[in-house]
């Protein structure tokens, strides 16, 4: 409205029209008892010059409302193009990073799938490795029950042969009795193959 008043829009139309009807009421007033034709004329041309002023001021407010249409028209417009380059830019900033969050979730999804196939092979591992390990005990348990009986075994032979009199019968080739002449062994009889 600033812009309209300082174009001078309302001083033409309307300015026009309320000159015309103050000029109407001196003419006569239209039965006011004004100053009654100081201008020449009488009253009628006094409601004339009133009733053109009126039209004056009605065709002012007319072109006043046009031009207001028009500016609204013009800044809507500019309004509706401003907000759709708005929107292209947006859409240009937005877009590489809807593009790049996109990218993360498939990125995050194969990762999440690499820890769990990590995982399971893991397990795997453990499983295989425990499954050897179980092998090697049972195979070391079976080696050291041998190895304990051998070892009993032996005990009770050295056990047998080491006593602090040891008989005779534990010695090959069997021993002369005492205070006897020696006489070289023939055939003792034994596995010791002397003879």
């Amino acid at each position: 409205m600033a812009e309209f008043a300082s174009k001078g829009v309302a001083g033409t139309g309307l300015g026009l029209g309320i000159a015309g009807t103050a000029l109407g009421l001196l003419n006569g007033g239209g039965g006011f008892g004004g100053l009654g034709g100081i201008f020449g004329g009488g009253a009628r041309e006094g409601v004339a010059l009133g009733v053109l002023a009126e039209k004056d001021a009605k065709i002012a407010e007319l072109k006043a409302e046009n031009y207001s249409d028009k500016i609204g028209k013009e800044v809507y417009g500019q309004s509706l193009a401003d907000n759709l380059r708005l929107r292209e830019d947006l859409a240009a900033f937005i877009k590489p990073l809807s593009d790049e969050a996109a990218n993360n979730r498939v990125n995050i999804a194969r990762i999440e799938e690499q820890i769990k196939c990590m995982g399971q092979t893991a397990d795997l591992r453990e499983q295989i490795v425990l499954g050897k390990v179980n092998e090697v005990a049972m195979t070391a348990n079976n080696g050291l029950t041998a190895l304990s009986g051998a070892l009993a075994c032996l005990q009770q032979t050295v056990a047998g042969i080491t006593k602090t009199i040891i008989p005779a019968s534990a010695v090959c080739p069997q021993p002369m009795p005492a205070q006897n002449a020696w006489v070289a062994p023939n055939n003792c009889g034994c596995s010791c193959n002397n003879g």
